[in-house]
């Protein structure tokens, strides 16, 4: 993710990196806000009810709804019957409920049913959540961290216990917090595939894509340098993302080693299977 926009785009094989639109602009692109699921979100966005107290006391991140004076706001998102949905080529369907706290630097993936038609457009959403939050400033420099929360893909519910395991979790089950944390570009080969297998995962690409999309937003190139595996008090899994300016994984070694490593990647079968393998292990 070191790379320029030109120099990602040609590696990547995209006619562009960097998001072609403003996340604002939700209604031209036929997206409109979930009116009718204002209580649900509400509901949603009160981590107190998730049995994460642990880990929100340990990263000092408030747990209450802005309804309750808390900096937690959530919104639902579909991709139907938007102002523009008439000028667009067709309605996915697609849904995302996300949630925003610009305080603690944190975007929340709720949930998620988006149609690969619209896939990409969803990364946008998470920063028009966060503009609107943030009065508009476009100020995404101050994210830490990404969580996707109570997770049900099953993609990755297949790759987290293999990931678990090669970690020395015998039972290749999550643990409550802190969890099992994941080094990126860590020394121990077995480390760091598990953690780029992570980032790999459908819940990982959504931070993933973000960042890389977002570079002029973020004031430059952030990185996923950890993730944590654990779960809530009654069982659901979780997975936190964190996201710093100074720690990409060749810079870390390169600083421990004194000296400079760089990393060559090819270009996969498909777009897919290429970000999944590389995006995170290259300099991109």
């Amino acid at each position: 993710m070191t790379l320029n926009e030109e120099e990602s785009s040609r590696m990547l094989g995209w006619p562009y990196t960097q998001s072609p639109w403003d996340g604002s602009e939700l209604g031209k692109w036929g997206y409109s806000r979930d009116t009718q699921d204002e209580e649900r979100n509400e509901y949603t966005c009160n981590f107190a009810r998730y049995g994460m107290r642990p880990a929100f006391r340990d990263l000092n991140i408030d747990m209450r709804p802005v309804e309750h004076g808390g900096p937690n706001h959530c919104f639902s998102v579909q991709h139907r019957a938007g102002p523009s949905i008439k000028n667009y080529p067709m309605e996915t369907g697609g849904f995302a409920r996300i949630g925003i706290n610009v305080v603690s630097g944190i975007i929340y993936f709720l949930a998620r049913s988006s149609p690969e038609v619209a896939a990409e457009a969803y990364w946008d959403v998470d920063e028009a959540s966060w503009n609107q939050i943030a009065g508009g400033t476009n100020n995404l420099q101050n994210i830490k961290y990404f969580i996707a929360m109570q997770i049900t893909n099953d993609e990755t519910l297949e790759i987290v216990p293999r990931a678990l395991k090669a970690m020395g979790v015998s039972d290749g089950q999550a643990k409550l917090w802190p969890g099992t944390g994941f080094t990126v570009g860590a020394e121990n080969e077995t480390e760091k595939e598990a953690a780029d297998a992570l980032i790999g995962c459908h819940n990982g690409l959504a931070a993933g894509y973000f960042l890389l999309q977002h570079k002029r937003q973020l004031g430059g190139a952030k990185y996923i340098w950890k993730v944590v595996v654990f779960k809530s008090d009654p069982g659901e899994l979780q997975l936190l993302f964190y996201v710093d300016a100074d720690a990409h994984p060749e810079k870390r070694r390169a600083d421990k080693a004194g000296a400079v490593r760089s990393t060559a990647v090819g270009k996969g079968a498909s777009r897919t299977s290429y970000v999944r393998e590389h995006i995170f292990r290259a300099r991109l």
